[in-house]
């Protein structure tokens, strides 16, 4: 379900047409644990030891930019969509990859995009702070948690057209 391709770690393996038929699956079950990250949270804003547990959890947790990769497409509402048609690139902790979106779709391909609208340089944790409401993109940026070049209305799109 994997093809080699060359020797880096960002063009090193790409799915096959076999393997491209789990993406809609690997969708679902990405969408099907934000159930379980959703009681982690809420039970992290509590107080008390159930607090303190959940919040040692969530240190804990480890970061893969590939799956993240997968994850952000995963959590791409068509709906909010409707004639935005951009490609956004991502550095997620030394692994780039970008976001083509159009049609009401989108696509995460490995690798630098040719014209990205916007560069996004961060990491997981950052991206999904930001989503969540728990922290902004200006706090991230005077903190360096974030990098944003480009168009800074195609990079907003991370946040707006997502979940």
């Amino acid at each position: 379900m994997i093809a080699k391709e060359g020797k880096d770690r960002q063009s090193a393996y790409r799915l096959t047409a076999l393997g491209e038929q789990l993406r809609p699956m690997a969708h679902e079950l990405i969408r099907w644990g934000r159930n379980f990250r959703a009681a982690d949270d809420s039970a992290a804003g509590e107080g008390g030891k159930e607090a303190e547990n959940a919040g040692a959890r969530e240190d804990t947790q480890q970061s893969i930019p590939e799956w993240d990769m997968l994850a952000i497409e995963a959590a791409f509402v068509a709906e909010r969509s409707a004639g935005v048609q951009a490609v956004l690139q991502l550095t997620l902790s030394d692994f780039t990859f970008h976001l083509v979106i159009r049609n009401q779709v989108c696509r995460a391909i490995v690798g630098a995009a040719v014209e990205p609208d916007a560069t996004i340089i961060s990491d997981s944790a950052t991206l999904m702070a930001i989503n969540a409401d728990k922290t902004s993109v200006q706090s991230a940026e005077e903190k360096i948690r974030i990098k944003i070049q480009g168009d800074r209305a195609a990079s907003n799109l991370l946040f707006e057209l997502f979940e």
